[in-house]
């Protein structure tokens, strides 16, 4: 887990240092997928840092109430920034065919920074004010891996944490149906330019919150078996497994950001400059 959480984490670091150098920040939609990489970031420290429980018999203590927090603030704001990211998509892709979802970037952005961070931020708050005393909100779980949302609160859990991120997905599958929807109607659109600028569109951004969604289903699943069948057990490796492969949501957009946008082309052009400037 915390090797996985290393990964993405330096993953998410060099993604927003060339995001910064070739200045792909400065674009409007794509600065939704900055925000969600900045997400990723927390999520990815908050995973990796592990490795400290290693080393100790107990956890306890402000190390493990900052990591179980993170972990809270984290997974929710990757969440949502997935769920701006997947409307962005839908408003753009029929904002063609229908100009009244055409959407203004400013007040969209700043009503999705407002969402992402601060619905999140209040969501990992609240955790502090349902604590009941010497029992800690944030604390060791997952036999004691890691910290998080204590046994003790499994209505938090499902209240603070699941329920959005389950809402979420259910919203990304409605919505992306209909995306899909209108672009295979587009094909026999008079204007071709229409159906190229959604190809667009799709292609650059509407990868991300699938990434969430495939990432989350093991988690997911295992967290519906577990409500469904309170009494059995779920063996440890398998929700290891799962947490892993959720945790690898901010290599695998790392890796999607590359991709779409050039930049193991765009740095690997750089480093060959570099070194045949020196070689000169």
């Amino acid at each position: 887990m915390s090797v996985v959480g290393c990964l993405s984490g330096l993953a998410s670091v060099l993604v927003i240092s060339c995001s910064v150098g070739f200045k792909f920040h400065r674009k409007k939609c794509k600065r939704l997928i900055f925000y969600l990489i900045i997400a990723d970031l927390i999520q990815s420290i908050a995973t990796s840092s592990s490795w400290m429980w290693m080393e100790q018999e107990a956890v306890a203590g402000i190390a493990c109430t900052v990591q179980g927090f993170l972990l809270q603030f984290g997974d929710v704001s990757s969440a949502f920034a997935s769920a701006v990211i997947g409307t962005c998509v839908f408003c753009q892709v029929l904002a063609f065919d229908y100009p009244i979802l055409k959407i203004d970037n400013k007040l969209f952005e700043i009503v999705s920074v407002v969402i992402t961070f601060g619905g999140s931020l209040l969501l990992a708050l609240i955790g502090f004010i349902r604590e009941k005393p010497n029992k800690p909100f944030y604390a060791p779980v997952g036999y004691g891996a890691w910290c998080w949302i204590s046994d003790e609160y499994n209505l938090e859990r499902l209240m603070l944490h699941y329920i959005w991120i389950f809402m979420i997905c259910l919203y990304l599958f409605l919505t992306y149906f209909l995306v899909g929807f209108v672009s295979c109607r587009s094909k026999q659109s008079v204007d071709p330019s229409n159906t190229a600028k959604r190809a667009q569109v799709i292609k650059k951004v509407a990868g991300f919150p699938i990434v969430f969604f495939v990432v989350f289903v093991p988690l997911g699943s295992y967290r519906l078996y577990q409500w469904a069948n309170p009494g059995l057990l779920v063996p440890p490796a398998f929700i290891g497994l799962a947490i892993c492969v959720f945790a690898l949501n901010g290599f695998c957009n790392a890796i999607l950001y590359g991709i779409s946008r050039n930049i193991f082309c765009k740095v690997w052009e750089n480093l060959s400059k570099v070194t045949r400037s020196t070689n000169v």
